[in-house]
């Protein structure tokens, strides 16, 4: 087992101001000697700089090509293949130099042709390199796709396919400028992706790998000033290109053959400690999920339960599971275990007897450090959601019986209007299209509140928020609603504060009174009372983030909320079985509540059976700017 901080203190140790000065020295060297060569020779000066690189580019290779097998991802193999195909035409480039006489005899354009092929090749394989870092490619398709595109450039400057990149008179051509800031372009790009994969790489290969393309991307534009391939930029080219292949050297070669358990990738280090760590990881994992989660041996023992199984069910004691969880002195007729040990994975549905609740119930199997397979079972209480079922239904059924009536009598009243036309009077016509636009207003009113829903679920509402003065909302609420107070001879008691100006939706603020002066209308009995009343600069429990703003509250002397039902009125769909002979479609208060907090208020109520209910909404005197994302 590889040591924790072996990985840690490895790199520590080659990152220590001295090694670091060692490499910096050593580089010096080089590029100082390699430069005297020009003094002697400029042929033998580029003979030792193009041989550098592609000596380090063939053991690059040589790594890459021989690693294939233990490691996962493709990016230390299509580097090592990559370095091959360029540092073979950069070995033909190295021949084929003006003076060299093997192949272009006096002419610079071949091998100003192979070098900026090379560098596309080296570039683009840099930032493909990254790209497919996290990704297994079959070896042999990249060998043979660098080979091809090797031979492709071969035949196209032999062919004279191959655009000019030197001219003996003008010197570059703009071809070849331009494409090698296209290479420096995607040389950034490489750097770029290298920044976004850091933690992937060793720190020490990161920072050589950095240096390496940064580098090679400094020295091609020296490569786009020069008019004579033995000029100065063209010498200080080449030496750039030395030091950047001396970094890949340090990131790759030396890395691989010096320290090879901190090579390139950290992936065989963190499987280790994955290993190490895995049971324990996993029972943390179990500890913390809110599924209730057991482990039961082929002998049926319950080996593991975690902490939100026991707050459920109680110690286990080392109980058999058909005893803990069925009070049976034998396995359960139902038991799947012999399914799960052939690998199967089961679930179905459980009504606890225990507690009266439904769970959806998943075993499958795991093994345990000895190999031994065991049974996982997940049980996910579901009880809520049942009971959601179940109000769905019901408001799918309540829906159909509210549009069932209107759509009925609309129907009737739209057959009496023609089957009775030329008998009936202008006042029974009259008559009759009031009951239909009532009937209308019914069904409307129904589909917008469970539109209003679905548009604060997708948070497609918008607030037109302006000035508005909450007395002003409240007295247009309770004229709206005057036919309905009138109606049952209720007392409607309205006491307002001062005139308290807020910012918000004023339509909204309207909705939410019209809505909860509405319920206590239809709540409330023959001639009993009705208060509204508004408290300005509210502070207090109603408000328990001390803002500034207005609490107005709706009482009424009704049927009462029992305390059963007082933590699901504001759930969607829900009535109270004691109010199912009154119309209602049990959004009312949903929405009441969902405007509420747009407007970063708060609601609450407070009822008692028989003695009525109220309800108190606290309005902030501004609504803050984020109120999109809250």
């Amino acid at each position: 087992m590889i040591e924790q901080n072996l990985f840690t203190s490895k790199i520590s140790e080659e990152l220590k101001p001295l090694k670091a000065i060692k490499n910096i020295l050593f580089l010096t060297i080089i590029l100082l000697l390699i430069f005297l060569t020009s003094f002697i020779n400029y042929l033998l000066f580029h003979t030792i700089s193009e041989l550098f690189s592609i000596i380090i580019g063939g053991t690059i290779f040589l790594i890459g090509w021989n690693s294939r097998r233990y490691i996962e991802n493709s990016f230390f193999l299509v580097l090592g293949v990559s370095f091959l195909a360029f540092g073979a035409i950069d070995l033909f480039h190295t021949i084929a130099y003006r003076g060299m006489g093997i192949i272009s005899g006096e002419n610079s354009n071949i091998p100003t042709q192979l070098w900026i092929s090379a560098r596309y090749i080296q570039s683009f394989s840099f930032l493909v390199s990254f790209l497919v870092i996290d990704k297994k490619i079959k070896a042999h398709a990249v060998l043979s796709l660098y080979s091809v595109l090797t031979i492709i450039v071969f035949g196209f400057i032999a062919g004279g396919i191959f655009p000019d990149c030197f001219n003996e008179t003008t010197g570059l051509t703009l071809f070849k400028i331009i494409s090698e800031y296209v290479i420096i372009s995607i040389g950034i790009s490489a750097l770029i992706i290298l920044v976004k994969f850091k933690k992937t790489f060793a720190l020490k290969v990161y920072q050589f790998l950095f240096l390496a393309i940064l580098i090679f991307a400094i020295s091609e534009f020296f490569f786009t000033l020069y008019f004579d391939v033995y000029g100065v930029f063209n010498l200080i080219g080449h030496l750039l290109k030395i030091a950047s292949s001396f970094f890949i050297y340090l990131a790759i070669v030396e890395t691989g053959f010096r320290n090879p358990i901190d090579l390139l990738f950290r992936k065989l280090f963190r499987q280790e400690k994955q290993i190490e760590k895995e049971r324990d990881m996993f029972l943390n994992i179990f500890d913390r999920m809110t599924d209730k989660i057991y482990i039961v041996n082929q002998t049926y023992d319950i080996t593991y339960a975690n902490p939100s199984f026991i707050d459920e069910f109680g110690e286990v004691d080392n109980q058999k599971c058909y005893e803990y969880l069925y009070e049976n002195d034998h396995p359960c007729t139902h038991c799947n275990f012999p399914e799960i040990l052939q690998g199967k994975i089961k679930r179905w549905e459980w009504e606890c007897n225990r507690n009266n609740r439904y769970y959806d119930h998943i075993d499958t199997s795991i093994r345990d450090g000895d190999g031994k397979i065991l049974k996982l079972a997940i049980l996910r209480d579901i009880t809520d959601m049942k009971e959601e079922e179940q109000q769905l239904k019901n408001f799918v059924s309540m829906v159909s019986h509210e549009l069932r009536n209107p759509i009925s009598v609309l129907i009737q009243t739209m057959e009496m209007l023609t089957k009775f036309k030329s008998r009936l009077n202008p006042d029974d016509v009259q008559e009759l299209m009031k009951i239909m636009s009532k009937n209308s207003t019914l069904m409307r009113e129904l589909v917008e509140d469970i539109l209003v829903l679905s548009r604060i679920d997708d948070k497609r509402i918008d607030l037109e928020i302006k000035e508005y003065q909450i007395n002003e909302i409240l007295n247009d609420v309770v004229e709206q609603l005057g036919p309905l107070i009138s109606n049952k001879k209720l007392q409607l008691s309205l006491q307002l504060n001062g005139a308290s100006i807020l910012y918000g939706d004023p339509q909204k603020i309207q909705q939410i009174f019209r809505i909860l002066l509405d319920n206590a209308i239809k709540y409330s009995s023959e001639r009993s009372k009705i208060e509204i009343k508004v408290f300005n600069k509210y502070q207090g429990k109603y408000n328990p983030q001390n803002l500034e703003g207005v609490l107005v509250y709706v009482s009424d002397n009704g049927i009462g909320i029992s305390k059963n039902d007082i933590p699901h009125i504001f759930k969607r769909f829900y009535r109270s079985e004691k109010v199912s002979d009154i119309t209602g479609s049990g959004l009312g208060l949903a929405i009441a509540k969902e405007l509420v907090k747009l407007h970063q208020g708060e609601i609450y109520v407070e009822s008692k059976v028989d003695r009525g209910s109220t309800f108190y909404v606290f309005l902030p005197l501004k609504i803050s700017p984020n109120i999109e994302d809250k």
